[in-house]
């Protein structure tokens, strides 16, 4: 059984996690077919962002236990898996493209590291998040730096942490999981018009403005003041900016603008509730 599948549909690179009635369970084959998929699309021109998705009931529920109950015997098994799993969340977080997460169902444990890790999560009201790992005794660890200043206010991942309290759709968005929730209804909507968006925008623009918020984040003060005029000194020297700013200037548009005209439904494999 294919574990991932992946596909590009006007400009969308779309990764479908297959398994959603199973949980999308982390582990070493589901996390390298994922990578791959990932890593694929992040080097084809074609696919201008990345979609990620799940097909049935759930987005991802985290760690596959199985090994877990093995004890010892199993213990390669998860630490590989653990790896895997690091990588994976850096990859997603360090992807010189935009990575949209679409929740139409649970996530739990280190799900939430997936969508904490891309750059926009979109949720149905079908969906609901949790931090779960505290009930079995660890904790998520490597969900943490995704969610710290990134996401969510320390404190408020103190609280998240210690009850594994279960968010919907719309309490996820008022601590800043989620960045919009959309109605059932309205979800496959709601998704094309950011889509439209995100295809405006110049790919080298989000490329160094992706590569900058790391950069800026792992600064201090002083740091980051150079960081932003030596990056802002380097863009507006480009030709292509200096092309763009005249195609304004004169109302054209720049070359990157794209339509966003997808041949399936963008939500179409997804929990319908």
């Amino acid at each position: 059984m294919s574990l991932v599948e992946k596909k590009i549909d006007s400009g969308a690179g779309i990764i479908t996690l297959l398994d959603g009635e199973g949980g999308n369970r982390l582990n070493p084959s589901f996390l390298g077919a994922f990578s791959s998929a990932l890593k694929d699309l992040a080097e084809n021109d074609d696919a201008r962002f990345i979609i990620i998705r799940s097909r049935g009931r759930n987005f991802c529920l985290g760690m596959d236990l199985v090994a877990l109950e093995k004890g010892h015997d199993g213990m390669e098994n998860v630490i590989s898996a653990v790896k895997d799993y690091t990588s994976l969340l850096s990859d997603i977080y360090h992807c010189p493209k935009t990575v949209v997460a679409l929740v139409d169902g649970p996530v739990k444990a280190g799900g939430m590291g997936i969508t904490a890790a891309c750059d926009v999560v979109l949720a149905s009201e079908n969906a609901s998040f949790e931090l779960s790992e505290a009930l079995i005794g660890i904790i998520p660890a490597n969900v943490l730096p995704y969610l710290f200043m990134l996401r969510v206010p320390p404190q408020k991942a103190r609280y998240l942490v210690l009850t594994a309290a279960q968010l919907d759709a719309h309490k996820a968005h008022a601590v800043g999981l989620v960045d919009e929730v959309f109605a059932l209804e309205d979800f496959e909507k709601g998704v094309k018009s950011l889509c439209r968006q995100i295809i405006r925008t110049s790919p080298q623009a989000v490329s160094v403005f992706k590569d900058f918020t790391h950069q800026f984040l792992e600064s201090d003060f002083n740091g980051r003041k150079a960081l932003a005029e030596k990056t802002l000194f380097d863009l507006i020297k480009q030709e292509a900016v200096l092309a763009a700013v005249q195609k304004f200037n004169e109302g054209d548009l720049p070359p990157w603008f794209g339509r966003f005209k997808p041949a399936e439904p963008v939500t179409g494999e997804m929990n319908n509730g």
